[in-house]
């Protein structure tokens, strides 16, 4: 029992790291926010709020 718990020991999930974008919107880290459009202050989708 020991062992095969050894060997799972990297199996448990993490959590998700949130961060906060500009605009206030929480997001996950490494990743474009889904209110405003931006990665790492770059406009890099166009929304309808980008454009406000």
């Amino acid at each position: 029992r020991s062992r095969k718990g050894m060997r799972r020991s990297h199996d448990v999930l993490t959590p998700v790291n949130v961060v906060y974008c500009s605009c206030g919107a929480p997001t996950r880290s490494h990743a474009v926010c889904p209110t405003c459009g931006k990665y790492k202050e770059r406009q890099v989708i166009h929304t309808a709020t980008s454009h406000a």
